[in-house]
């Protein structure tokens, strides 16, 4: 039976690793020699794809928001009519777009503030379709002409994250609001969502909060207790506002 010799077959190892060592070295080089630029410097870029075209948009779409809106105090914030985006058309002489971040007490001061009419205070929040739904209405209501009546906006993006202040929800409700051309008092509650929920014993947003000209409580709406089709300014709202507006006279 024949002996293999140890030195032998360490030279049969080390042979076929060389020779795979080197032939990675060539690829190596030309690996390097397709990446390095010419001798003048220059290399040659692809065209960009439409899917790089398309990212590159996005980038620049959301690095103009932030810049459109940036981070606003805890007081009145009025919003930039410039850069805003697909806003609707606005006046040159048309009040301004504002939002105030506030709490259930300073809520409650300004509905005490208003003495005298009808409040009428939608809750919403960016998150609630139904409620950006139904947010025009609440606009057209304002612009109606009705006497004596107020109207405000009071969104609840707010969750009460220590990470994230009420003041961080602002760009992105400010924009909703001047796109609706809301020139009405508009408020961020500063108060999270589940809490004023709980204040107001509700059980889901879209709501909407009437007061009558005496400063008092008269109807809280909600799509629990409004007709088959949920929660409308149409069937629900204004008939009730118009009831109120009626009796004050």
């Amino acid at each position: 039976m024949p002996v293999r010799h140890p030195q032998t077959t360490h030279r049969n190892t080390i042979q076929p690793l060389v020779l795979t060592l080197l032939a990675a070295s060539s690829l190596c080089v030309v690996s390097l020699a397709a990446c390095t630029p010419s001798e003048n410097n220059s290399t040659t870029v692809a065209a960009p794809t439409a899917v790089d075209e398309q990212v590159s948009h996005d980038s620049q779409s959301r690095s103009t928001l932030r810049v459109e809106f940036p981070l606003p105090t805890a007081g009145d914030t009025q919003v930039s009519q410039d850069n805003q985006g697909p806003a609707a058309p606005q006046e040159d002489d048309s009040p301004a777009v504002q939002v105030q971040v506030a709490d259930l007490d300073l809520l409650q001061e300004i509905v005490a503030s208003l003495a005298g009419k009808v409040v009428v205070i939608d809750i919403w929040s960016t998150s609630c379709a139904p409620c950006m739904l139904q947010f025009p209405h609440l606009v057209e209501l304002s612009r109606s002409g009705k006497e004596p009546l107020a109207c405000i906006s009071f969104n609840v993006d707010y969750i009460g994250l220590k990470s994230k202040s009420p003041e961080v929800y602002l760009p992105k409700v400010a924009e909703f609001l001047h796109k609706q051309q809301a020139t009405f008092t508009n408020l961020l509650s500063a108060t999270s969502d589940e809490n004023v929920l709980t204040h107001f014993k509700l059980e889901s947003i879209p709501a909407i909060l009437i007061y009558g000209p005496d400063g008092t409580l008269q109807h809280t709406l909600t799509d629990v207790n409004s007709g088959d089709d949920g929660l409308t300014y149409a069937g629900d709202v204004i008939p009730k506002v118009e009831a109120l507006l009626s009796s004050a006279k």
